[in-house]
């Protein structure tokens, strides 16, 4: 075509096969008020943009019968069950639930039932295939819970800040009130003492070994595995992840990938 401007107020791309394309040996600008794009886009290099509005992180959610979500996504290494996520206040996010009969929900009650769903979140208990979309307010509580409505035992945690710290052990380990919100990694064992934390304190605990370690409930305190009535110390597996939730006095809600 001559090296010249042309109008046209539609153009298909049509072909037998293959993909089509639209090259350009230098830059390709388009120039409108807004550029519609109704499916998803692959961006092979680098996107530069004067502003972005748009969710900060996505999760494509499936799930392993009625017991758990899967999650895979940003900050996971493959398919994960469970896994507590830490989201920033004033920041979005997308949790796209593929997992056919099992609604999603943002909740600020622990979890183990459909408890008292939190305000805000767009497509608040969504089955598939729904976007629920969560635009995380700046007086959001430090802890919150996503859980499946229809079955108790599917569910997590989120943790809610913005900043999110790490401590590093390499022997065994008692929690203490400064690990509150926290990241503990690991590779030995951890035990929670009673009369430390109360409800609504959360850690988080990465087994950074080859091998197995225990989290052990201290003296007068009581470990439930999340959405069970099962007591006791846990196992967590090499490089496993759980959070260790207080709700009430002296007693925790255990969760994550990699534990039993």
């Amino acid at each position: 075509m001559a090296d010249k401007g042309f109008g046209v107020k539609e153009v298909n791309l049509v072909g037998a096969s293959g993909t089509p394309k639209i090259e350009s040996p230098n830059n390709l600008n388009l120039n409108a008020v807004n550029v519609a794009i109704s499916t998803d886009v692959s961006i092979g290099g680098t996107c530069t943009a004067s502003k972005f509005v748009g969710a900060l992180s996505g999760w494509i959610l499936g799930n392993d019968g009625t017991n758990h979500y899967t999650f895979n996504g940003p900050g996971l290494n493959g398919t994960v069950n469970d896994p507590a996520l830490t989201l920033v206040r004033g920041q979005k996010y997308i949790f796209h639930n593929r997992s056919s009969g099992h609604p999603f929900r943002i909740q600020s009650t622990p979890n183990g039932s459909a408890g008292t769903a939190y305000t805000g979140v767009t497509n608040q208990d969504g089955a598939a295939p729904t976007d629920i979309i969560f635009d995380v307010p700046h007086d959001a509580p430090n802890t919150l819970f996503y859980q499946c409505t229809a079955h108790p035992n599917m569910g997590g945690v989120l943790h809610i800040g913005p900043d999110f710290t790490s401590t590093a052990k390499n022997t065994s380990y008692t929690l203490t009130a400064s690990d509150i919100g926290t990241l503990v990694t690991t590779d030995s064992a951890v035990t929670v003492d009673q009369d430390i934390f109360t409800s609504g304190d959360a850690i988080t605990i990465y087994n950074n070994s080859a091998s197995n370690i225990t989290i052990t409930q201290g003296t007068n305190v009581t470990f439930y595995l999340a959405g069970t009535a099962t007591t006791g110390s846990r196992t967590l597996a090499q490089r496993g992840v759980c959070t260790v939730l207080c709700v009430a006095s002296n007693t925790f809600a255990v969760s994550g990938g990699g534990l039993t």
